[in-house]
């Protein structure tokens, strides 16, 4: 409990709870119980405890705080006057019935509050000793001075003599009801009324109280009787008394106080002046089984077992015990074998188990216990174990603060100093080990990364050298061989480090990392691997990342775990795991997504585990602690999932605590008034397991974004609220975690200051519209005088302007014409400029044109006259003998030269008549493959001069078409001869036609230079020519593919090339076919 100090005693017992145990703590003064003498416990339909007490009357207990109750009028009060509540009870209608000692009874209405009292003006006597409701509603009140009823409406009638003292009440299942006295026992039923009286002793002193009859309880129709003699049965049929022993014949029976039963009426609970006993009950006649006594030193006056199965004895002068149904599932060292009987605790940091071999490291020794034997055999280390595995072999070796070391079988450990000095370590504090299936030894250092030593090749690798350069204290934490070599190291300050012992790469993962498995905090304290789910802890939860899905989950305290920081997790089958923290041990079971707490209070040894101190046997985990070993069965676990009932317990306004609401009434509108600050509002979840573990979720709907936890405290602190209207929020766990739904828990009204209230702010909105309206009028009278005075200058000034802005658009209209003229005569002039320019650049281009042509035909016609001119004038000159070789050879170049001076005039001729637009056409019908055919053979010489090999495809024998059969000889040739003249020596030239329906196409391809991209565009231009310059290397006057074009285009057909440099060119024609025969 957070507000109360607890103190554990004693008792650790069989109680009627198979494989449970009952552990108490104790409240008293120091713990805010105002007295320590609590004579009565009841609990409501709320869940809140109510308390009989001396001094303080009538208290509340919400599992936090004890509240006082009045049960005396104000007038009472103000006497000075102070109840003793004896005794409490519930009626039907959840109304609280309290019994005092002197003030008669009182009762609090359950909603509404109001207080109800019954004195002796309507009762036998004022003293009250029970209280009691039989199965028709009627009150049964019992004092010292006699017995009254109270009906349904609250009539009261006397019920026997008076003066009988009455200690005790019951009903059996026929509606008799049992009168316990000081006199003995009476039964009372509607028809026949009154007994006679039933004495245990008959003829005993009326003073000598032993036919006291101090308790009565109906348990399956039987009738147990307590008393100053302790425990008797009666049975009704023979009218007989049967003793029932609660301690050995020879010892006294302890004097009764009170007889309940459990929840299931399988177990009578008899509370008495030396403690608490327990007995089985069973359907048959036999001995109830006896159970040993609790508390024995205690005087227990009351008892009750609440919903959460939590066991309440009220005491006299000893305060009020609490009990919890404890798991036997927790257990020490001594409970593996009946001859272990190891008393001193001591802390275990390391836990292994083999076959029938149970190993535990300490600081400075290593314990050895046989579970088959119990033999126990402890053997010195000199430092702290931190780790202990086995090899395939059966070889144990054991990590410590000062080295690795090997268990020889004897009481002496042997020292292992190998992998140290083959990898050259000095510092050999060994924090973690590891062994993967080739009995390969990794060995997790402080400050010197890890070290893979495998013993039988007497090799060794080391990972994370530079670990301790990371960070001052840095080192290896926790070390694990996980699935497909990997080796995972969890470090202080780095995060935890995936080395793949296969290839060798090293990956990191922290929490400032980009990887999938991003870390919350970089210490990691160990790492495991189950399946494909690996398990990091951390300061900040674990996480548990599943390597196949790539999913990642974290787990905190709000998730059930007992702290944060993770010290050890142990995967088992089907995803259930075990989480040790410095506050208890996590247990998430199969399937489940959310974690069941323990700690000592559940019957831990102690809540405070060690880090990795954690092995599964085989129907048992063991954990290391700092008081010894723990030992969890997990099958006799105990689960509290009871569904809690969060209330709003109490309430503070700026530091002053409020009237707590009436037993059974919602809180109503909580108000702050203007000028308060501060709200401070306490919860309670009900559920007295383990308060201290009760967690809570709170949301001031207005306020708060989001559920705010307040995992530590049963508190929320509000301040400096803004006006308004508020609803609150609540949600509660129990002890293992289980929250309840959310339910609405208050509503809370913030007043505002008299500023603050609507009409005020209305009131003043309406007066600052008011002043505004004044304002405007006054303003505006006053302007309208103004306007007055300056209407007349406006309009004098008006005149005066009117003849200004004529004059100014007159200027500004002949200033516009200026520039409309201007304007236009700019955009002529920048027309005629672009114009100029244009001709100038056309004239430029003309102007190159002429004398590129000029000094072309001048090259042109040179050359050939060149020729003849010396043929003729060595022919003239009579140098060559007439009809000699020579004298032909030079007639024929004469000849040759004149056919060519005669080709390019006639070139120059077409092109004039292109220019003037006087050249015509013959058209009629013609067999392109036969020109074709005229003009390869006619350009054989000219290809066998460039040494170039000319063939026409024979695929098509005939392409008829409209053409002037003369000019397409004329593109032919000309197309023919500049393949050849631009081919490489010894490279053929191919002619081809390509028909179809509606075209015949005409192709020469050459396997020559190529044409440049830059001189594609203009090639069919007059005069153009790649190299147009004198000294070029091939002849032409750049007219040819002019007249081409030309020509084609007046046959209505189309011409083109495609050409790759460096790989030859196509030039073609398409013509419309004519296929009419």
């Amino acid at each position: 409990m957070g507000l109360f100090t607890r103190c554990f005693i004693l008792l650790f017992c069989i109680s009627g709870y198979a494989g449970a145990e009952q552990i108490f703590s104790r409240f008293g003064v120091d713990d805010g119980l105002p007295n320590a003498t609590i004579y009565s416990i009841v609990q409501d339909d709320t869940g809140f405890l109510w308390l009989g007490s001396t001094n303080s009357g009538l208290l509340r207990f919400d599992g936090y705080r004890f509240t006082e109750f009045a049960v005396l009028t104000q007038q009472e009060l103000q006497q000075q006057q102070t109840a003793d509540v004896g005794v409490i009870m519930l009626d039907d209608k959840n109304n609280i019935w309290a019994g005092t000692w002197g003030f008669g009874v009182s009762v609090i209405e359950a909603g509404t509050g109001k207080l109800t009292r019954y004195t002796a003006e309507k009762l036998a006597g004022e003293q009250i000793q029970v209280l009691f409701q039989d199965s028709k509603r009627y009150i049964w009140v019992g004092s010292t001075e006699g017995l009254n009823r109270i009906n349904p409406i609250g009539e009261v009638e006397t019920i026997g003599e008076t003066g009988l003292r009455i200690w005790s009440l019951a009903e059996s299942d026929d509606g008799t009801i049992w009168i316990g006295t000081s006199t003995g026992l009476f039964f009372w039923r509607q028809d026949t009324g009154f007994s006679q009286l039933i004495q245990l002793k008959p003829g005993a002193d009326r003073l000598s109280r032993e036919n006291e009859i101090r308790a009565l309880k109906v348990v399956n129709g039987k009738l147990w009787v307590g008393t100053r003699f302790g425990l008797y049965r009666y049975v009704i049929e023979q009218k007989q008394f049967v003793s029932v022993a609660l301690v050995a014949p020879e010892q006294p029976q302890p004097i009764i106080n009170i007889i309940t039963t459990d929840n299931s009426n399988s177990t009578l609970m008899i509370g008495s002046y030396s403690g608490l006993y327990r007995l089985a009950l069973s359907n048959t006649d036999t001995v109830p089984a006896m159970q040993p006594v609790m508390l024995s030193n205690v005087n227990v006056r009351s008892i009750l077992l609440d919903r959460s199965n939590v066991l309440w004895l009220g005491s006299r002068e000893s305060g009020l015990y609490r009990s919890i149904v404890s798991s036997k599932a927790f257990d020490d060292v001594n409970s593996l074998h009946p001859s272990l009987d190891i008393r001193q605790p001591f802390s275990i940091t390391a836990v292994y188990q083999r076959q029938q071999q149970l190993w535990l490291g300490n600081t400075d020794s290593l314990h050895l216990i046989n579970l088959a034997t119990g033999q126990h055999q402890i053997i010195p280390t000199a430092s702290r174990v931190n780790a202990i595995k086995s090899t395939s072999d059966g070889s144990v070796y054991i990590a410590t603060d000062s080295g690795l070391l090997r268990y020889n079988g004897t009481a002496e450990l042997q020292k292992v100093d190998e992998p140290f000095v083959l990898s050259g370590v000095v510092n050999r504090n060994v924090r973690d080990l590891a062994v993967d299936q080739h009995d390969r030894l990794y060995l997790g250092m402080w400050g010197e990364g890890v070290i893979g030593w495998q013993p039988d090749s007497a090799t060794t690798q080391r990972w994370l050298t530079q670990l301790a350069q990371h960070a001052t204290g840095n080192t290896v934490q926790s070390v694990f061989v996980g699935a497909n070599d990997q080796l995972w190291v969890g470090t202080r300050y780095s995060g935890l480090f995936q080395i793949d012992l296969v290839s060798g790469n090293v990956k990191r993962h922290s929490s400032l990392g980009d990887t999938e498995l991003k870390l919350p905090h970089n210490d990691v304290q160990c790492v495991s691997e189950y399946g494909a789910e690996l398990a990091v802890c951390s300061r900040e939860g674990l996480l548990l990342f599943n390597r196949q899905s790539g999913t990642l989950q974290q787990f905190t305290t709000e998730q059930g775990l007992p702290a944060n920081t993770v010290l050890a997790v142990l995967q088992q089958q089907q995803g259930r795991l075990w989480v040790s923290t410095a506050k208890g041990l996590g247990f998430r079971p199969a399937a489940k997504h959310h974690f069941i707490s323990y700690n000592s209070n559940d019957g831990m040894l102690s809540s405070e585990l060690n880090a990795n101190a954690i092995f599964a046997g085989k129907e048992q985990v063991f954990l290391g602690a700092i008081a010894g070993l723990v030992v969890v069965s997990p099958s006799q676990l105990n689960v509290n999932a009871r569904t809690p009932q969060p209330v709003l317990s109490a309430l503070t306004i700026d530091q002053l605590p409020t009237e707590v609401k009436p037993h059974q009434q919602s809180w109503p509108d909580i108000r702050l008034e203007a000028g308060q600050r501060s709200l401070a509002l306490e919860f309670s979840a009900l559920d007295y397991q383990d308060p201290e573990r009760n967690r809570f979720r709170y949301q001031l709907e207005g306020i708060d974004a989001s559920w705010i936890s307040s995992p530590n405290h049963n508190k929320a602190f509000y301040a400096n609220l803004p006006a308004g209207r508020y609803t609150l929020w609540l949600k509660a766990s129990n002890n293992h975690g289980f929250f309840s739904d959310q339910v609405k828990a208050a509503s809370i009204t913030v007043l505002p200051h008299w500023w603050q209230q609507s009409w005020v702010i209305y009131s003043g909105i309406s007066t600052f519209i008011v002043l505004l309206w004044l304002m405007h009028l006054y303003r505006l009278r006053h302007i309208r005088q103004i306007n007055r005075l300056l209407q007349e200058t406006v309009e004098h000034k008006a005149k005066a302007q009117l003849v200004l802005e004529t004059r100014v658009a007159e200027r500004t209209r002949a200033l516009e014409e200026s520039s409309v003229t201007l304007s236009l005569r700019t955009r002529q002039l920048e027309r005629s400029l672009e114009e100029l320019a244009n001709r100038n650049t056309e004239l430029k281009r003309v102007d190159k044109l002429k004398d590129e042509f000029i000094a072309t035909v001048s090259h042109e016609l040179r050359t050939p006259l060149t020729a003849i001119r010396g043929a003729i004038g060595l022919i003239a000159q009579n140098v060559v003998p007439a009809n000699s070789e020579s004298y032909q050879n030079l007639l024929q170049t004469a000849q040759a030269n004149s056919e060519r001076l005669a080709h390019l005039i006639n070139d120059l001729l077409d092109l004039q008549k292109f220019t003037t637009g006087t050249f015509s056409l013959q058209m009629g019908r013609t067999n392109l493959v036969a020109l074709a055919q005229q003009s390869v053979s006619a350009m054989q010489p000219y290809a066998q001069r460039f040494a170039v090999e000319l063939l026409l495809s024979n695929d098509v024998n005939e392409a008829w078409a409209i053409a002037d059969a003369t000019r397409i000889r004329q593109v032919m040739d000309n197309l023919i001869s500049n393949a050849i003249k631009f081919s490489t020596a010894n490279n053929k030239v191919v002619v081809r036609f390509i028909c179809s329906e509606a075209t015949v196409g005409f192709e020469v391809e050459d396997f020559g230079s190529g044409i440049p991209d830059e001189f594609k565009p203009r090639i069919f231009d007059k005069f153009s020519q790649a190299d147009g310059s004198d000294s070029r290397a091939k002849e032409g006057t750049g007219l040819g593919l002019a007249i081409c074009k030309k020509i084609i285009e007046n046959h209505q057909g189309q011409i083109g090339f495609r050409s790759v440099l460096g790989a030859g060119s196509t030039f073609w024609f398409t013509l419309e076919h004519d296929d009419a025969r």
